[in-house]
């Protein structure tokens, strides 16, 4: 890859001053609205063994993780880059490769897929900033990062990495494009739904789908939407004749968050069932050619999110005595919580566990089953909730004596989950008057390897004639539910989200 001599040229007239911007003793980041101050070592960047030095902002290390401009690198590398203002999202199309950002989000839009980045693209002094290596890569490139000179290096397979190349390039009379992307530049991924379906279009870049009603006037209000999130899978019923012509059929492949696409017709219209690689959120609009269907991460269009897990299932019961089984008390306290949160409308909230068993063989899976602690942890670092609250009940075999309520949280730089355990600890323990084991740090799982706060919570022990008594109690699920739907609302209140 040759880098065009007339930026280069370029370079000559501007060099003093890109080396003043980047060799300086610090610079003054401002990004994730706040100013910071940084004064790392500089990093030397080189493409295809020429130094590329940015007038407008130099490589930076972030969170371990070297960010770079993004225009100023990749168009060095051959590719297009577009900038979306109105969506936040930037296009990097090279050869036969499209990759698709948007800033602050880790997920990146690769070729049809969706891959998770380290870091996440930012806005640094108005500039967008990328990972270096997940883009490079992404793209082909090789990347090698050498330590003891604090340099990058992005070559093509067949290249050589040279340390005494010092040709400079500039690309200052580059800055980001506003917001005029025309309909001929759309570098939407081929659209294999719509030839199946002509009525359905998907923009894999926008993450948009349109239901196109040819002019017959289909609401928002025509379309009911059943989200089937433990199984990826969404399910809009149209309520109107306009499509009652469809032919029915399925689709199966990879764009975007899409993986498969069924239409069946109904007596009244049609019904899409859509099934996304992760977790998802939609918002419903009336476009100019129909409904879209606007698919997003949950974060993105709430605010306030809470994941609840009972705890154990289906063949997993937990604890048990006297013919009462953990799995059901968790269910029903989980249950119970949840109603109180799904009748919030300014909360969010998913099950991990809606009912006792996962799954059966007509979702395409042999037998019944019920979420491993893998599924657990996956579907909740899919959501991003603000708080993930696992339900258990305790149990020592042998020890009636041992009694009690206590919660648990994960150690981690993240004191959130520590100060919510700490905040229900003590209204669960006021509550039912139970023995104060306290909070604890605990290995478990499901708080370990979830990405966000998260707590484990031990009702009691059923091996307690006290404990079990109270647990089993038949108020007991309502006033648990309100005891830790009131301590949610408090972490809220307080900002700790």
């Amino acid at each position: 890859m040759k880098l065009k001599l007339r930026n280069l040229m370029v370079l000559l007239g501007v060099v003093s001053l890109s080396q003043s911007l980047v060799y300086g003793s610090s610079l003054s980041l401002k990004y994730d609205g706040s100013t910071h101050v940084y004064d790392k070592t500089p990093i030397t960047l080189y493409v295809n063994n020429m130094e590329v030095i940015s007038e407008v902002m130099p490589p930076v290390q972030i969170e371990g993780y070297v960010l770079v401009p993004i225009r100023e690198v990749f168009q060095a590398l051959g590719a297009t880059v577009q900038w979306k203002s109105s969506e936040r999202k930037v296009c990097i199309e090279k050869d036969n490769s499209l990759i698709v950002l948007e800033l602050n989000n880790k997920d990146a839009w690769v070729n049809g897929e969706i891959k998770e980045m380290e870091i996440a693209p930012k806005e640094i002094n108005e500039k967008v900033m990328v990972p270096i290596r997940f883009i490079s890569e992404a793209l082909g490139y090789k990347v090698a990062w050498l330590n003891n000179e604090r340099s990058v290096h992005i070559n093509e397979q067949t290249s050589i990495i040279q340390s005494n190349s010092n040709i400079n390039q500039d690309f200052s009379n580059n800055q980001i494009i506003s917001d005029e992307i025309s309909q001929n530049n759309n570098m939407s991924y081929m659209n294999e739904i719509n030839s199946i379906f002509p009525f359905l279009n998907y923009d894999s870049i926008a993450q948009k789908m349109t239901i196109s009603d040819g002019g017959a006037g289909i609401s928002v209000s025509d379309i009911t939407v059943n989200d089937n999130y433990t199984k990826r899978k969404m399910t809009f019923t149209i309520n109107n004749s306009a499509l009652e012509d469809v032919k029915p059929g399925s689709w199966k492949g990879k764009i975007g968050y899409l993986k498969a696409v069924n239409v069946t017709k109904t007596n009244s219209g049609a019904q899409i069932t859509v099934e996304t690689s992760s977790v998802c959120a939609v918002d419903l609009s009336k476009g100019q050619d129909g409904i879209v269907i606007n698919f997003m991460k949950p974060n993105q269009k709430y605010n306030k999110i809470i994941v609840v897990d009972p705890g154990h299932g289906g063949a997993d019961d937990g604890t048990r005595c006297n013919g009462v089984k953990e799995k059901d008390i968790t269910l029903r306290c989980g249950k119970a919580l949840f109603n109180l949160l799904e009748a919030d409308n300014n909360i969010k909230v998913y099950m991990t566990r809606p009912e006792d068993w996962y799954a059966t063989a007509g979702d395409g899976i042999v037998g019944k089953q019920y979420p491993t602690l893998d599924m657990r942890v996956a579907l909740s670092n899919e959501i991003s909730p603000d708080m993930y609250i696992s339900v258990h009940v305790n149990y020592v075999e042998n020890a009636p004596s041992a009694s009690g309520i206590e919660t648990y949280y994960y150690t981690s730089s993240d004191k959130r989950g520590q100060t919510f355990a700490s905040r229900v600890q003590k209204a669960l323990v006021e509550e039912f008057g139970l023995r104060d084991r306290k909070t604890k740090h605990g290995d478990f799982y499901v708080i370990r390897e979830t990405n966000d706060p998260a707590i484990l919570i031990e009702t009691g022990f059923i091996s307690n004639s006290n404990d079990f008594n109270t647990i089993t109690a038949p108020n007991y699920t309502e006033r648990f539910a309100n005891v830790v739907y009131n301590c949610i609302l408090e972490y809220y209140n307080e900002g700790l989200n």
